[in-house]
């Protein structure tokens, strides 16, 4: 949340067809939005891909930039073996400004100091876990390219 919006992640465990607001678009997974705080009005929701998407980590806010990640894909028997994202979207038109693919599930929420952006990611003693270090610029929706200045995975 900031000072006139709130972002979320709309899941959508089942994969029962929906539609995104404010287009009408219909889809069958999770996706990204964003509220306004004075009345509540959708702003914008865009759709996770791939189609198989779910999305259950909390979103984050820094400047205009919001952080999403993909928790994995929504395959029966098989999520373990899924990776998932770590999005940087627009936080004024929710478009995705960069996809970060992770080695592993991501679950758990998104926190940002300075150019340090911190997240869990993978199932103990099952998937590699990671950390991410951004460049400044990132953290503005006019950076052209994520730069990594830092990537840690480790196996437990």
């Amino acid at each position: 949340m900031d000072e006139s919006q709130v972002y979320f992640t709309a899941v959508n465990f089942n994969g029962g067809p929906w539609q995104l607001q404010p287009s009408n678009r219909t889809i069958g997974n999770s996706a990204f939005g964003s509220a306004s705080l004075a009345n509540g009005t959708l702003l914008w929701e865009t759709q996770s891909l791939p189609a198989t998407s779910l999305l259950l980590v909390p979103p984050t806010v820094v400047n205009d930039v919001v952080f999403f990640g993909r928790t994995g894909n929504n395959i029966p028997d098989a999520f373990v073996g899924t990776h998932g994202d770590l999005f940087l979207l627009n936080k004024y038109t929710g478009v995705v400004i960069h996809d970060i693919v992770l080695d592993a599930n991501f679950h758990g929420g998104i926190a940002i100091q300075d150019q340090y952006v911190m997240f869990g990611t993978g199932i103990s003693d099952v998937q590699s876990r990671e950390w991410i270090v951004l460049c400044n610029e990132c953290l503005t929706y006019q950076c052209g390219e994520a730069k990594l200045l830092s990537r840690s995975m480790h196996m437990t």
